[in-house]
């Protein structure tokens, strides 16, 4: 897991690189095209993907005490809240003032944004098949590496956001 985490900041970091490099050679940043982005709602995202990492973090504690119960709870409420915030996302980029398609400042916002999108439906997902098998009984409190991987996954999407998030909405 701690690889594949590497390999997707890897890819965050190239993403920031081109949005980096693009700004560098324009003096105006963001283009005068473009108003001023809306902060509610990807703040609103933020601190649900941050409440989802909190949440995940109590299901490993208790799964590590063998609190099978809370370990079905912590893992719900951290699919409720991711959902929440991927809805809420898709919610923001279909109420954004601008397309993809109008320069080079729109595409790379969509391509940062998508990607934190994509990482956000694995982490869903991830999330679903580990509480399934939760639910199922699977885990104890000696064997529980999926639940750990799911978590540190939720931690490095949770992570990556606020660096999109402030680099997107906030740094211009």
């Amino acid at each position: 897991m701690a690889l594949a985490i590497l390999l997707l900041a890897i890819a965050l970091g190239s993403f920031l690189f081109s949005y980096f490099y693009v700004r560098l050679e324009n003096r105006i940043w963001p283009p005068e095209t473009i108003p001023p982005l809306d902060l509610l709602k990807p703040g609103i995202a933020t601190a649900l993907l941050v409440l989802a990492a909190l949440a995940v973090w109590g299901a490993v504690s208790d799964v590590r005490r063998g609190n099978l119960r809370r370990l079905r709870l912590g893992l719900l409420l951290t699919f409720l809240l991711g959902a929440a915030a991927l809805g809420i996302m898709i919610w923001a980029f279909i109420e954004l003032p601008f397309d993809w398609r109008v320069n080079a400042y729109a595409s790379l916002f969509y391509t940062l944004g998508g990607y934190m999108l994509l990482l956000l439906i694995i982490a869903l997902g991830m999330n679903l098949f580990v509480q399934v098998w939760a639910w199922k009984g699977y885990y104890t409190e000696l064997d529980h590496t999926a639940v750990q991987n799911s978590a540190w996954f939720v931690y490095a999407i949770a992570v990556f956001w606020i660096i999109t998030f402030g680099i997107l909405y906030l740094a211009p």
